[in-house]
């Protein structure tokens, strides 16, 4: 059982939030009574997708399912190939710095830009506030120490980026990616994914999660196209008090 309050949520809806991952009846529970005591408006629960007696139970508490998470990994080796073809000439692959923030918000804001994740689907929140989350991210990453930010720049403009930070149970997680959709399909994302790879490797990980939505199968496929295998998939609801 996991449960913190949610400060950058609190900044980007200005309302109390909580976010918490339980798997039983009594986690549940006990999750629910501290947000109530802590004032919390809106709870964001995750629960492991196998277990839908405990999904029940909290839709019974009118918990709405927002969106369902599908987890993926890759262990990392020495024979690992972390080369692909790159199918733009002009594309080049760098580590962002702190001034790269503002381009890198910009486009993030174009690749996430009406996105179906949890935020999007809750109607109860406000659009542009949730169009703001993705970029906000991307800024703080950027500025933390620990984490790496790779940028894609076509011809100097940035048309994709891929956030790897470790994680506190080993190994490193891509907690954001993408590709500009104007030039989605064409497979920078299989080149940026690569790197990112690369740089785990050589950065001492030999384990890199990625989860994405199970709505958004071009990842999906790109994922298992590379080498990552399905570990779990987990629920989102969200909880208005």
């Amino acid at each position: 059982m996991s449960y913190a309050l949610s400060q950058i949520d609190l900044q980007h809806f200005g309302i109390v939030t909580a976010k918490a991952f339980v798997s039983n009846s009594l986690a549940w529970r006990d999750v629910h009574a501290r947000a109530r005591r802590d004032g919390v408006k809106l709870l964001m629960l995750r629960i492991p997708a196998e277990h839908l007696e405990l999904a029940r139970e909290v839709q019974h508490e009118n918990a709405e399912l927002m969106d369902v998470l599908c987890y993926f990994e890759h262990g990392l080796t020495e024979s690992s190939d972390f080369i692909t073809d790159c199918p733009l000439g002009g594309l080049l692959i760098r580590r962002a710095k702190e001034q790269d923030v503002m381009p890198a918000r910009e486009v993030v804001r174009s690749i996430f830009f009406e996105y179906p994740n949890h935020y999007r689907n809750d109607p109860r929140l406000d659009r542009h506030d949730v169009d703001e989350v993705y970029p906000s991210w991307a800024e703080t990453i950027i500025k933390s120490a620990e984490a790496c930010v790779l940028l894609a720049e076509n011809e100097g403009k940035p048309v994709g980026i891929s956030a790897v930070v470790p994680v506190d149970t080993g190994g490193f997680d891509v907690a954001l990616f993408g590709i500009h959709p104007d030039l989605a399909g064409q497979g920078l994302g299989d080149v940026l994914l690569r790197r990112s790879m690369q740089w785990t490797w050589t950065h001492g990980g030999t384990r890199l999660t990625y989860s994405t939505q199970l709505s958004n199968l071009p990842a999906r496929r790109m994922l298992t196209r590379h080498g990552f295998l399905p570990t779990h998939d987990v629920l989102t609801f969200h909880l208005w008090l």
